[in-house]
């Protein structure tokens, strides 16, 4: 038998043991000597800021009916901090929600939450990994001022078929990724699904239920050229219900929200002779949310009020166009040089109130 010895702070040592018989040793492990540490804060700032945290790591978090969530996963870290006002919202060092960014694949995401918050915008089985930016934010993120979180998604497998499937109590979810040419074009689609009012129905006193599909498509131009294509939509809708016994006695009064994501990205990557890279990219984004509340006014010795049925809907939507390009060139083992240009239209329709 070899035993193999170690303490924090002594050497390790390694025992050979030819076990015939009890047999009683005594080891003894020196002191060694460390070597000197020197701590600088130092005020540059790093090179990658980012905090990344890999999707088979996002175990650590858990949603309402135990499912995990890597990207919710990001709510656990220091600094951040779940707001429970605004819908599970995200917030950074005392920060408002709308200070931070989510970005899927380079794509800026209005409302990046399913089931009020409780649910990420895109499911475990399509996501590569969560980055997350607090300090030192990269100036090709611009425009968040607390925290921007960047997923990105698989880019599918140029030599095989594959895929997974994740089934849990609020949903059901898969993705399958593989060449349809191999070594040239790939493509990745997923897709997930609510079990909604089948299965909670006990549990919550509404019916919510959400959706999303997510497909990408990755094409080698060539040796330094890579065009990707992707296409997400998100839909949620929230009603909450009555008892049928109570809606003949009481008021019957109906709530409806549902809300959605689209977003479209195409991004090619060049490699622009052996020292530099250029990657162009456009964005499209929109968001659409829509309150309906419904309510039928008590009767009185027989009269209605002053209406029979009332009603009362809120909408609002926001539309991001982008075209971006940056540009690294690298002149020397040591130097860098980054730069690029972007336009951004953005229209946001506030909400609307009609009676």
């Amino acid at each position: 038998y070899v035993l193999m010895i170690s303490f924090s702070g002594a050497s390790s040592g390694t025992v050979t043991v030819d076990l015939q018989e009890n047999t009683a040793m005594n080891l003894v492990l020196s002191p060694v000597l460390l070597p000197e540490v020197q701590v600088d804060a130092g005020n540059l700032p790093r090179r990658d800021a980012a905090v990344k945290l890999d999707r088979y790591k996002g175990g650590m978090y858990s949603n309402l009916l135990g499912e995990t969530d890597p990207v919710r996963s990001m709510y656990l870290l220091p600094g951040n901090m779940e707001s429970q006002e605004s819908g599970g919202k995200l917030l950074v060092r005392g920060g408002d929600p709308g200070q931070s960014m989510f970005l899927l694949d380079g794509n800026l995401v209005f409302n990046p939450a399913h089931l009020m918050g409780e649910v990420s915008i895109l499911g475990n089985t399509s996501i590569k990994s969560v980055l997350q930016y607090k300090n030192d934010f990269p100036s090709r993120f611009s425009g968040g001022l607390s925290s921007i979180t960047a997923i990105n998604t698989k880019e599918g497998n140029m030599e095989r078929w594959s895929g997974e499937a994740e089934a849990g109590l609020t949903s059901l979810a898969f993705a399958v990724e593989g060449p349809l040419k191999k070594g040239r074009t790939a493509m990745m689609v997923s897709a997930r699904q609510s079990l909604g009012e089948a299965v909670y129905h006990d549990i919550l006193s509404y019916d919510a239920n959400f959706g999303d599909i997510h497909l990408k498509l990755t094409h080698l131009l060539n040796r330094h050229n890579k065009l990707m294509v992707s296409s997400y939509i998100g839909n949620d809708r929230l009603e909450l219900t009555q008892d049928k016994m109570q809606q003949l006695i009481q008021n019957t009064n109906q709530y409806l929200h549902r809300w959605n994501n689209t977003l479209t990205t195409i991004n090619w990557n060049s490699i622009i002779g052996r020292r530099a890279f250029a990657n162009t990219a456009f964005n499209y984004s929109s968001y659409n949310n829509y309150i309906a509340i419904m309510y039928t006014p008590p009767l009185e010795d027989g009269v209605g009020g002053l209406f029979d049925r009332a009603s009362l809907n809120n909408y609002s939507a926001g539309k991001r166009y982008e075209v971006k390009t940056d540009i690294e060139i690298t002149t020397h083992n040591h130097l860098q040089h980054f730069f690029g240009g972007r336009f951004e239209h953005t229209t946001i329709r506030p909400y609307r109130t009609l009676l």
